[in-house]
């Protein structure tokens, strides 16, 4: 039985999807996108990839938003404090 707080989609690999999530930095949107694609082949099948095209189009879309800043932006300048979760 597979746990469901460390489920086996996500254990495909050498290292495990939330631990490449945190060591690269990501955000909430890049890392449900990086979420989603690293786990298609094993659970939602293309239904992942087109959740992963929704975040990386609502990253594309705020960034585009604010194009000077776009390469230093955070979590934080992405959502701004009123939108920021954990």
């Amino acid at each position: 039985m597979s746990n469901p707080i460390d489920p086996d989609h996500y254990k495909q690999g050498d290292a495990e999807t939330w631990d490449v999530i945190q060591a690269l930095g990501l955000g909430y949107l890049d890392g449900n996108a990086v979420k989603y694609i690293s786990r298609w082949r094993y659970k939602g099948g293309v239904e992942d990839l087109r959740k992963a095209i929704a975040y990386l189009e609502k990253m594309i879309e705020i960034i585009e938003q604010q194009p000077e800043q776009s390469e230093c932006l955070n979590d934080s300048q992405l959502w701004g404090d009123e939108q920021q979760t954990t």
